[in-house]
């Protein structure tokens, strides 16, 4: 395993260089600033969540500028299947990949390397994410049972789960070519609604949201393009089957809306334990390939308490969710330094 950090320990011995160097790109959303990127693969002492107690040196080019002199800057960590930073589009990191971005401003004059980016930081690392299988056959409605798995235990969870229904509201949009930015769902004083889900197919693109016990008058839905062009739906289907909006606006836009009201599902957990890391859901289909579903899910934490959700879409019949959790991680005072990085090329 590489020496990429370092214990608390050395903070009062003095630090020492690290062996992996980073790199640094012009950050491709934002024309002033860039990022150094800190890169860890399978078998690294892997990154997984930055905590409190930060502290950046102050920074100094080669040429002699001193630039960003925050000393509470914090270094983000990006894991698989977040925003690659690296990339100006949505294409998600990779599996086998973690990384550490500092973002900075650049430096005023010309210059071609940092002369030492330094610092701690208080840092969730190590172990390793295991999948844990949700129960999705317990009886929707019924009392919290115990959720019993090996790997909860071991992780320090004790958790009680359930399904409950929830009254939503459905939409389905398709577009071609694919111009639609987003949707809103909005009531009589334009308070936006939460959506609880969403996913695409093609050239569909469903979303759900939760409307609990109200009626559907005085809704509107807000069909946002990526020009800037809007369209408003205020007449909704009640039934529980798709139903096509009418509308001439909808068809010189190319667009087709189909909505819907239905009971959809959640499964939820509640529980304590002292854990060490909840990461994230996901949805694999027969094969245990990665679906490329996104349901809106849920998990807050405080002390030993411990509550998470996620929405069951209708797509995802047949297919097991599965609970990420990380096991045998450790939370450290972690030194850094790095010497000369480049400037980006």
């Amino acid at each position: 395993m590489k020496a990429l950090l370092l214990t608390a320990a050395l903070l009062a011995a003095g630090t020492t260089v690290l062996e992996k160097k980073p790199y640094s790109i012009n950050d491709p959303t934002w024309n002033d600033r860039f990022l150094v990127i800190q890169e860890f693969e399978a078998g690294d002492d892997l990154p997984w969540d930055i905590e409190m107690g930060n502290h950046l040196d102050v920074l100094k080019t080669d040429a002699g500028e001193i630039f960003r002199p925050d000393v509470m800057f914090t270094p983000s960590v990006v894991l698989p299947g977040d925003k690659d930073p690296r990339k100006p589009g949505y294409e998600k990191l990779e599996e086998g990949t973690h990384l550490l971005v500092w973002e900075l401003s650049k430096p005023k004059t010309k210059w071609k390397s940092i002369q030492r980016l330094a610092g701690h930081y208080e840092l969730t690392h190590g172990g390793e994410t295991r999948w844990v299988d949700v129960p999705l056959m317990l009886e929707q409605g019924a009392d919290p049972i115990d959720w019993e798995d090996d790997t909860l235990e071991e992780a320090g969870f004790k958790l009680k789960a359930r399904i409950e229904g929830l009254r939503m509201l459905q939409v389905q949009i398709t577009k071609r070519p694919w111009e639609f930015d987003e949707a809103v769902l909005l009531d009589e004083d334009d308070k936006e609604f939460a959506y609880q889900g969403s996913s695409t197919t093609g050239d569909v693109w469903t979303q759900s949201f939760e409307i609990g016990d109200r009626e559907l008058e005085g809704l509107r839905l807000v069909v946002r393009m990526d020009d800037g062009t809007e369209y408003t739906l205020d007449k909704f289907s009640e039934g529980p089957k798709y139903k096509r909006a009418k509308g001439s606006s909808w068809k010189k836009a190319g667009l087709q809306i189909e909505t819907r009201v239905a009971i959809v599902p959640r499964f939820s957990a509640k529980g304590s334990g002292d854990f060490d890391l909840y990461r994230k859901y996901r949805w694999v289909d027969r094969k245990g390939k990665v679906m490329d579903l996104w349901p809106r899910s849920t998990a807050s934490g405080g002390g030993k308490s411990f509550s998470t959700d996620c929405m069951l879409p209708e797509e995802a019949r047949g297919a097991k969710l599965q609970l990420g959790l990380l096991v045998g991680a450790k939370t450290e005072k972690l030194s850094y330094e790095f010497l000369d990085v480049p400037a980006p090329r």
